[in-house]
Order: structure tokens, then sequence, then C-alpha cells
């Protein structure tokens, strides 16, 4: 995998998966966006690790239910580096909703999706799904 000028978006990047699989992509050259709600100070621990690594790390608190702030983390991982290549969601709890219904989901969906806020943010559907068939299943757990 080459991701030298990728970029992650990790909900929940701060603890457990989320956290793990900010090192994994960061070891691997992409920039990464640690997202976190209450864990700040994990998150900062997280980029620190990151950046040891030499990647580059964006600190970002959103709730990932909430689709303004969700289109905000974007906008400045946009600003920050250029674009967003992958979305990583380790934050909250998922359900199946097909990639072209996106802007069909409610407020009151996202809030116990989580991360469908996230890919919303920017992503249009067929650039969701084909950043979906890249990803090896032994890793596709975490998205």
């Amino acid at each position: 995998m080459s991701n030298v000028t990728k970029t992650a978006i990790i909900s929940g990047g701060g603890t457990g998966v989320g956290k793990a699989t900010a090192l994994l992509l960061a070891a691997e050259g992409c920039n990464i966006v640690v997202n976190y709600s209450r864990s700040q100070v994990e998150a900062e621990a997280t980029a620190a690790e990151v950046k040891a690594l030499g990647a580059k790390s964006l600190v970002y608190q959103a709730d990932v239910a909430d689709d303004g702030a969700c289109r905000a983390m974007v906008a400045a991982a946009e600003r920050e580096f250029g674009g967003v290549h992958y979305l990583v969601n380790s934050a909250g709890t998922t359900e199946f909703i097909a990639a072209e219904n996106l802007e069909a989901v409610t407020d009151e969906i996202c809030k116990t999706l989580g991360a469908v806020a996230m890919v919303r943010g920017k992503m249009e559907p067929h650039v969701v799904q084909a950043l979906a068939d890249k990803i090896p299943i032994k890793r596709a757990a975490a998205v």
C-alpha cells in the first residue's frame, strides 16, 4: 500500500481499534485525522504516535452523529491535507445503508450510525464504493 499523499479520517481514532488503524495507516505514510468526541487526551497521544511514525496528523473533536460537525471536519481535513481518501468509522454503531442512498439518511438515523454523516460530508457514493472495494477484507471490519 502506498499512501504517501493520502489522508484518512478515523472516528474514535484516539482509542482501541481506531488508534490501531491510525497507527497502521500512518506506518504506511498516510496522513491521519484523529477524531474524538470525549477522549481528547488519548486522541492527542495517538496523534503524537502518528507523527513519530513520520506521518502528519490533525486532532479534531466532533460528534460523528452530527452532520454539520462531520462536514466541518471533512473541510478541516481538506484545508490541512488537500483532500480525504479514506474514512474509517470506529466510533458509534453501524448498519447497512446502500452507498447510493446516503442523502436519504435522516438525522435520527445518523445519531445511531455515527460516521454516515462523515461520509455525507464530502464523499460521493461512487467514491465511497470505490474506496470500499479497495479495502482488504481483513481490514474492512474497521471501516
